[in-house]
């Protein structure tokens, strides 16, 4: 009998597990931010969730729109970081092996929110390559980008992603 109810107790342990809003409440985790030079960007609410390397928020087409927005200004501000751009198409890489390759025209505070996938250098070089192939050897990326979902009864339909692995991201700029 004590077997039985250990085992019960153990099983309703385990499933109570599974309908628990897995989420954190909040941004980023402050170390992270501090190590890609963000730790003072602009938020795109206060109601915010944390999970699996992602923040996700409820924005309507406006306010993500003006969180974009409020993201080139904040970017195009910074001195402390380099070959600031936004997303401006995707390509390949040639070889044997097409792999894509993601192109990041130079950011302006002109530069339209639309385009809401910026990345910047936190060093003042790009890899040695010529003119056509500057990548970010030591670059962070932000992606905002609509997707809807759910963490119980937190809705969302905007996630935001911020890497600070440069793979595949290329500046279309002058060095």
């Amino acid at each position: 009998m004590k077997k039985l109810l250990l085992l019960l107790l153990c099983l309703m342990l385990c499933l109570s597990g599974c309908f628990a809003d897995p989420s954190a409440e909040g941004f980023y985790p402050e170390e992270f931010l501090m190590q890609c030079k963000l730790a003072d960007m602009p938020l795109p609410s206060e109601n915010i969730r944390f999970l699996d390397e992602k923040a996700y928020c409820f924005l309507s087409d406006a306010e993500c729109e003006n969180y974009a927005g409020a993201l080139i200004q904040y970017l195009s501000e910074k001195e402390d970081v380099f070959y600031k751009g936004y997303y401006y198409e995707m390509g390949t890489t040639a070889g044997i092996f097409y792999a894509p390759e993601y192109r990041f025209a130079p950011l302006t505070k002109d530069s339209d929110p639309d385009n809401a996938w910026f990345v910047f250098s936190l060093t003042e070089t790009l890899n040695d390559g010529d003119e056509y192939n500057l990548h970010y050897k030591s670059g962070v990326s932000i992606r905002i980008r609509r997707d809807e979902g759910n963490f119980k009864k937190f809705k969302y339909n905007t996630v935001i992603e911020i890497k600070n692995d440069p793979m595949f991201l290329y500046y279309y700029g002058e060095k």
